[in-house]
């Protein structure tokens, strides 16, 4: 009966490692998987950020003068608005093999 119990629990061992490969295969392709969208996401927010700095550039060397001029021509008495800043951070892109 021992030899049987222990063949058994065994067998049971066996098959819960293998189980426990095949999880640990599979949550590494999602986290791989998760690694692309965040990229994915990087990336986007990278040209986004982009467009944001070109915009403000074309506001500043294209707009403002144009406003100062009129409030100098007397137009207006109203205060230019403030400009909006520079977005100088980069999004970071995940490693997933990078040792810590």
């Amino acid at each position: 009966m021992k030899g049987a119990a222990y063949g058994w629990r065994q067998e049971q061992l066996a098959e819960n490692a293998e189980q426990i490969r095949e999880l640990a295969a599979e949550l590494f392709d999602r986290i791989v998987n998760l690694q692309t969208h965040f990229n994915d996401i990087g990336r986007s927010l990278g040209k986004s950020v982009e467009s944001y700095n070109r915009c403000v550039g074309s506001l500043e060397s294209r707009l403002y003068p144009s406003l100062r001029r009129i409030r100098e021509l007397g137009a207006t008495t109203a205060e230019e608005p403030p400009a909006p800043e520079h977005i100088d951070v980069v999004p970071r892109t995940p490693d997933l093999f990078e040792s810590s």
